[in-house]
């Protein structure tokens, strides 16, 4: 198998692109491009990775799928990767963050039913 992708999603005003790609194992992982170099995403211990959006900071949110199989959202500044969810939800995405740091997604409740949600800010 060849790798796929990769698929864009976000790009900020400093021509930064965010997306995902799926390598030839059939993994999907996140990626930044910037200034011509490509840089894997992947939140340590994920099945997968996606990465969704950027700010000019050079803040990254996407969501990936945990070890116990549920769909988190997640920011990654400075090298850290923090998980973002909604308390007693099981499945939360992150799509954008702003030049506040402040976040949208969606998460779905005990019906199935989805939600849009606009988060604090990330540091």
């Amino acid at each position: 198998m060849r790798p796929l992708g990769p698929w864009p999603s976000g790009i900020n005003d400093l021509g930064q692109v965010v997306g995902t790609y799926v390598d030839t194992s059939g993994a999907r992982h996140g990626f930044l491009l910037s200034k011509g170099v490509y840089t894997t995403l992947d939140v340590p211990d994920a099945a997968f990775t996606v990465a969704e959006g950027i700010n000019n900071a050079g803040q990254i949110v996407g969501l990936y799928l945990g070890a116990d199989g549920n769909v988190y959202g997640f920011s990654y500044t400075n090298g850290v990767y923090t998980t973002v969810g909604i308390p007693a939800i099981t499945d939360t995405e992150v799509y954008s963050i702003n030049a506040k740091s402040e976040i949208a997604g969606t998460y779905w409740d005990a019906d199935d039913v989805t939600h849009g949600f606009i988060g604090k800010r990330i540091r």
